[in-house]
């Protein structure tokens, strides 16, 4: 991911830590643009970006457990036997 790491932190979710990393880079016209970074269990990643750091953590805490399901269901589909 381009841009300078600003900050690290640990969220929790599902009895698990996920690190998540908040990035800065400018645009052409030197506007800051945040973005933030997750790796997930199954080399997946999220990446979201957003006006500022705080938005970009609601936003996951919205989105990460969500996906994480959806994620173990799909895991779990891959070696169900066909009807």
């Amino acid at each position: 991911m381009s841009g300078i790491l600003k900050k690290t932190k640990v969220m929790e979710v599902f009895n698990a830590g996920y690190e998540l990393k908040f990035y800065e880079d400018f645009n052409a016209e030197g506007k800051i643009l945040n973005f933030l970074e997750v790796s997930m269990p199954f080399g997946d990643r999220i990446i979201l970006d957003g006006e500022n750091m705080e938005e970009l953590e609601k936003k996951l805490r919205r989105i990460l457990p969500v996906a994480l399901q959806s994620r173990r269901i799909a895991e779990n589909d891959c070696y169900a036997l066909p009807a």
